[in-house]
C-alpha cells in the first residue's frame, strides 16, 4: 500500500510539473496585462511601455498596461496580488513595493508572500527638479533657504514612503533643512507644481523630468545618486551641490506575478522580458531615460528585494515614519 501510495504520488508531481511547462511553452495565447501603479506620464509608465511594446513583438501579442495609479502604489499592487497565477496579470512598480511593509501597518496582501518576482527591470538616480522663481544655483542655497523660512520650503513625492518622498527626507536629516513633504498621486502633478510655484521641488524619475528641465519650465538642480548620471554630466550630485558626504539615493523597477505562479511560467516570463532587457536599441533608450537596465533571474531579484525592504525599513525607522 505503501508503495503504492509512493507511485501515485510520483506521477501525479510529474503531471503537475509536465502541465505547468506545457503552460509556459504555450505563453502567451492572448493579450497580457501589465498593472502600473503609477499615472500615466510617470516614470514607471514610460519605462513598462518601453518594454511592453518590445514583449508585445515578441509574443505576437497584445501586452496592454494598466495604470492604476493611488495609496503609494498599494492599489494597483492588490490587483496583481490577487489576479489569477496564470501569467497574464503582471505588475512594474518601483521600489516603494518594499518600503510599504514598514511604512504601513496593514497591508492588504503580504509583500513577500503574495508576489513571485520576475526580474529587476533597472534602477535610476532622481533628479531634483525645482522651481525657476527660486533662482537657486546649489543644493546647499536652498537647504539655507529653507532655515530662513519659518513655513520651510515644500517638496513633493509620488506618495508617503515613495523614493521620491525618502530622497527629501534623507535631505531634511542629513542637512537639518526646513522642508515640508506634500505627496501626489503621481510625478506629472508634481511636477506642474514645481513649474507653477506651488512647491519648491520634486525628485522626479529622469525619464520624467529631464525633458521639462532642457525646455525650461523646470530646474534640474543635482543628481540624487553618489555619481553624476552620463546623459546629464553637467549637474552635479546632491553630495557635490549640498556639501553632503555620503548622500545616495536610488530607485529600480521590477516585475512581479502573483504569487502562486509556477516556477516554470515565471521562468518563461523571465527569459523573454530579460532577452528584451538586453536588446542593444532598448538599453540605450533606457540610458537616454535615466535608466540603467538590471535584468536578473527570479532567485536573484527575489534575495534583491528582501535586503530591499530591511534597507528602506531601516531609513523609515531613523525618519520616524508611520501611516495606518
Amino acid at each position: 500500500m505503501f508503495k503504492y501510495v509512493v507511485v501515485v504520488a510520483a506521477l501525479l508531481e510529474l503531471f503537475l510539473l509536465s502541465g505547468s511547462q506545457a503552460l509556459a511553452q504555450g505563453y502567451p495565447n492572448k493579450p497580457v496585462r501589465v498593472v502600473v501603479p503609477f499615472p500615466p506620464g510617470s516614470g514607471t509608465d514610460l519605462i513598462t511601455r518601453l518594454v511592453a511594446d518590445r514583449l508585445a513583438r515578441k509574443w505576437s501579442q497584445q501586452v496592454l498596461v494598466d495604470n492604476r495609479p493611488g495609496a503609494a502604489s498599494i492599489i494597483g499592487s492588490e490587483i496583481v496580488a490577487k489576479a489569477p497565477p496564470d501569467g497574464y496579470t503582471l505588475l512594474l512598480t518601483l521600489s516603494n513595493h518594499a518600503s510599504n511593509p514598514k511604512l504601513y501597518a496593514k497591508l492588504p496582501y503580504d509583500t513577500e508572500r503574495d508576489f513571485q518576482p520576475v526580474t529587476q527591470v533597472g534602477s535610476s538616480p532622481m533628479l531634483m527638479l525645482v522651481n525657476p522663481a527660486l533662482n537657486l544655483k546649489s543644493v546647499k542655497e536652498l537647504v539655507e533657504l529653507s532655515k530662513r523660512s519659518a513655513q520651510g520650503l515644500s517638496f513633493g513625492s509620488v506618495g508617503s514612503a515613495s523614493p521620491s518622498h525618502l530622497a527629501g527626507e534623507l535631505l531634511k536629516l542629513m542637512s537639518g533643512a526646513n522642508l515640508v513633504h506634500v505627496p501626489y498621486k503621481g510625478g506629472p502633478q508634481a511636477t506642474t507644481d514645481v513649474a507653477n510655484g506651488g512647491i519648491a521641488f520634486y525628485f522626479s524619475a529622469i525619464a520624467q523630468g529631464l525633458p521639462l528641465a532642457r525646455a525650461g519650465k523646470v530646474q534640474g538642480l543635482a543628481i540624487s545618486t553618489g555619481k553624476r548620471w552620463p546623459t546629464v554630466p553637467e549637474v552635479p550630485t546632491v553630495e557635490e551641490s549640498a556639501g553632503l558626504a555620503g548622500y545616495d539615493m536610488d530607485f529600480w523597477y521590477g516585475l512581479f506575478a502573483p504569487g502562486k505562479t509556477s516556477d516554470a511560467l515565471v521562468a518563461q516570463i523571465n527569459r523573454d522580458v530579460v532577452e528584451v532587457l538586453n536588446d542593444p536599441e532598448l538599453r540605450e533608450r533606457f540610458v537616454n531615460a535615466g535608466v540603467a537596465p538590471r535584468p536578473s533571474t527570479p532567485a536573484e531579484f527575489r534575495e534583491f528585494v528582501s535586503r530591499e525592504i530591511a534597507r528602506w525599513g531601516k531609513l523609515i525607522g531613523e525618519i520616524g515614519l508611520k501611516l495606518e
